[in-house]
């Protein structure tokens, strides 16, 4: 006889303790499950109408009510503390089988949870560039503010200020509005020190402002009060396609247009007013009436005639 064959004879000659109703069985004895072949839980009470017997047995009378035992905590709870499969309680309360299976993550959360591990790590990985120094950092390398944001440098300056000061010993600084680094003689001097933003981006911002007051400035001494907010948004709401492109237009495209420019002593009334989509108003611009018509094609005069027609506020004769 083989060592294997004594050691398995020794093995199925235990002897083995139901834990439910105390039987001692031998190994070689022992019920095994039909489907799997591996030995069963206990030899009873697990199948057919001894199952139902082991059911019944949880069951206890508390207060006129049918209570059932768990078989974790050793507690009798009413049926409602209790999960079902199929209109049959489980054999564990709620409270007890949340606590099991309390770090258990279902395959989809599992999926969305490396999915965003993935994310973590290709940002991390990432390569910024030090607009002081111009060295190259991964993000996970790169310093950060208080806040827990990215630093603007990965040098030890960590503000514009420090920036600033690093550079100016060079006879530079960096534009706040361009961020773009430049020699001190592009920046206005205020009190014998370079201010920011550039001269560049100071010039800009104040033909812009300029512009802008200027526009307003010509609405309010034009303004004949017909222009309300009722009706502009009447205006607004009934154009649903361009009158030019025909394209459709979204709330946000529409844009309110004068036939006749505001700088051309147009007016800011009903009478004098259009919308059509942004596009097509920034290529209009200032030009006159009969200029812009003639510049159209002649789908596009047709509708914007039409137009005119169909609205009582416009007239065709400012195109003459």
């Amino acid at each position: 006889m083989s060592k294997y064959q004594e050691q398995l004879d020794a093995f199925m000659a235990q002897e083995k303790t139901c834990p439910e109703c105390g039987k001692v069985w031998a190994m070689r004895d022992w019920p095994v499950m039909p489907s799997s072949g591996q030995p069963k839980r206990t030899c009873c009470l697990t199948t057919g109408d001894n199952s139902k017997k082991k059911y019944e047995a949880r069951k206890k009378e508390v207060n006129g009510e049918t209570w059932l035992l768990c078989r974790i905590c050793k507690e009798h709870k009413p049926f409602d503390q209790f999960y079902l499969t199929r209109g049959h309680p489980h054999s564990r309360c709620k409270k007890c089988h949340s606590e099991k299976y309390a770090d258990y993550q279902s395959p989809t959360e599992k999926k969305r949870r490396e999915e965003v591990r993935k994310r973590r790590i290709l940002r991390e990985n990432e390569v910024l560039q030090c607009k002081a120094c111009g060295k190259e950092l991964k993000r996970k390398d790169w310093p950060k503010q208080k806040s827990g944001r990215d630093a603007e440098t990965c040098c030890f300056h960590r503000t514009a200020a420090h920036v600033n000061r690093y550079l100016m010993k060079r006879g530079k600084r960096l534009c706040g509005t361009c961020d773009i680094i430049k020699p001190l003689e592009h920046f206005p001097q205020w009190n014998g020190k370079a201010r920011s933003p550039c001269k560049l981006c100071l010039k800009i911002s104040g033909s812009v402002i300029a512009t802008r007051q200027r526009r307003q400035d010509r609405i309010v001494e034009s303004d004949d009060g017909t222009l309300t907010n009722e009706a502009m948004r009447e205006l607004f709401s009934s154009q649903k396609n361009c009158v030019v492109c025909f394209e459709p237009m979204k709330w946000e495209e529409k844009t309110l247009d004068h036939v006749l420019p505001l700088s051309k002593e147009g007016a800011h009334s009903i009478k004098n007013a259009m919308v059509m989509c942004h596009k097509c108003n920034s290529k209009k611009r200032e030009s006159l009436p009969k200029e812009w018509f003639e510049s159209l094609s002649e789908a596009s005069r047709e509708s914007v005639l039409r137009y005119f027609e169909q609205s009582e506020h416009l007239d065709e004769s400012i195109f003459a």
